[in-house]
């Protein structure tokens, strides 16, 4: 009787085992890239938005870092390497190529202000997009990363763009997640100038996807999700160590 039952359990170890094996390998071979890159606003699939108005008029300075709640009330953070920010408005304060007039802008204001990284709180985002435009009239690169919660990278988005007062040259860079386990909690960016300068900067207001963090419960009820997200992540981690 007692070589049944270890056998029984030990057989019951084996089933437990392969079925982890089998999703693990699942999650492996589902998630692949995740990510889709847009260059207009229309293209972006966003249920948020971060209008920088909600900070005060044109010239409003404001502390490094800050916080400003989204339409849909979410708060979002905005930190950046060096100096303050401020608020401008196109053609209040800021000649550019911002296709509206009184578009509301945060700018970095200083040089070598960025990296700027968004952080959206207890917020996981599928999806971010924003116009952005370098601070002096020269054409520029840069760069959109999506991190985890832990600042490891998950994506990474390259960019060129001219900095000009001429709306043709407005220059949109958005991304979304086309799988929940490639969802992503901040978002780091930066321009860089001819010579590898690193450049001031505005970007134009924010639209966003975002859905709360689950529960532990949630995920331990979801079984599969767990495993994927689980061997997702060790794998990210693997891959940026």
């Amino acid at each position: 009787m007692t070589n049944a039952i270890s056998l029984k359990i030990r057989g019951q170890a084996l089933r437990l085992g392969a079925m982890l094996f089998t999703l693990t390998a699942l999650a492996t071979s589902t998630v692949q890239a995740g990510y889709v890159a847009v260059s207009d606003r229309p293209s972006l699939p966003a249920n948020d938005l971060i209008e920088w108005s909600v900070l005060g008029p044109a010239f409003t300075a404001m502390p490094n870092p800050f916080v400003v709640a989204s339409t849909g009330g979410t708060n979002v953070t905005w930190s950046q390497n060096s100096g303050t920010p401020e608020r401008r408005d196109q053609g209040n304060g800021w000649t550019g190529n911002f296709p509206n007039f009184g578009d509301s802008l945060m700018w970095t204001q200083g040089l070598g202000g960025g990296p700027v990284t968004l952080s959206f709180g207890g917020s996981t985002v599928s999806s971010i997009g924003f116009g952005i435009q370098a601070d002096e009239y020269t054409p520029y690169d840069g760069y959109l990363e999506l991190l985890d919660a832990s600042d490891v990278v998950l994506h990474t988005v390259n960019f060129s763009g001219i900095s000009s007062t001429d709306s043709a040259d407005y220059k949109f860079v958005g991304v979304y997640s086309d799988n929940p386990l490639t969802d992503f909690a901040k978002a780091r960016f930066n321009v860089t100038l001819p010579g590898s300068t690193a450049g001031n900067f505005a970007i134009d207001s924010v639209s966003f996807s975002s859905k709360p963090v689950p529960e532990p419960s949630t995920w331990i009820s979801l079984g599969i999700g767990s495993v994927a997200i689980a061997g997702y992540r060790a794998r990210r981690r693997r891959a940026n160590a």
